[in-house]
């Protein structure tokens, strides 16, 4: 079984992870982009922080946005 050509579709996965699993799952039928990111940080991620919690962000460009843009 084969893809056709141009026909390949993007699914972003997004989550945290804690030691007692996965936290503020996204699954986003499209490339992330800056501006996803920023709203999937503040809506779904940040409500489930906890006090000590720790946040390491990999080196996806959607997550460098400038400090003026946040």
């Amino acid at each position: 079984m084969g893809f056709s050509h141009g026909c390949r579709k993007t699914t972003t996965v997004v989550a945290g992870r804690r030691n007692t699993g996965m936290v503020a799952p996204l699954v986003i039928d499209a490339s992330i982009n800056g501006e996803l990111f920023k709203s999937y940080v503040a809506q779904v991620l940040a409500p489930t922080l906890k006090p000590g919690d720790v946040i390491i962000l990999d080196n996806l460009s959607s997550s460098k946005q400038s400090r003026a843009s946040n």
